[in-house]
């Protein structure tokens, strides 16, 4: 399983968008 944490949006560079608590997150890949 890949291991994946929430960044904010403000942090986003890369990874899929996703709505979490009406708040916009992504989960990012930690490589």
């Amino acid at each position: 399983m890949e291991h994946l944490r929430i960044v904010e949006v403000k942090k986003i560079r890369v990874g899929d968008h996703l709505l979490v608590d009406g708040q916009e997150y992504e989960f990012r890949r930690e490589d």
